[in-house]
């Protein structure tokens, strides 16, 4: 709870400084949005490492092999970065940057599904 409130205030300042300086300093704002991004997801990734340990707890006690659970955590990973990327890309008028990023995202996220993908057409055979 303490992070998500740090990285609220910190990512608020940053959206209100940032609009008094895409007035006259456009590039600085960017630079400052693009450094706002970075610590707040270095005030995230303190929690990673829970959510790690957390999904290997489950993946252990439900018998799931640890290659079917990376790609959901790889999966998320690659979300979150093409999020924040294209957001920022528009935010400096790149739009089509910005799409080309979601477009890349999504076709990495379904590259790391494909062990899981695999999986799940086995066990279909395996029914069959």
């Amino acid at each position: 709870m303490d992070a998500i409130v740090k990285g609220a205030a910190v990512g608020i300042t940053a959206a209100v400084v940032g609009l008094v300086l895409k007035k006259t300093n456009p590039e600085q704002a960017l630079l400052l949005a693009v450094a706002a991004c970075a610590a707040v997801l270095a005030g995230a990734f303190v929690s990673a490492s829970e959510i790690i340990s957390f999904a290997d707890d489950v993946a252990g006690e439900s018998g799931l092999s640890g290659e079917l659970v990376a790609p959901v955590l790889k999966c998320t990973g690659i979300a979150i970065v093409s999020k924040l990327s294209s957001d920022i890309c528009r935010d400096a008028g790149a739009s089509s940057a910005a799409g080309a990023i979601e477009l890349a995202g999504s076709a990495a996220g379904i590259a790391v599904s494909i062990p899981l993908l695999r999986a799940v057409l086995n066990a279909v055979r395996d029914v069959i």
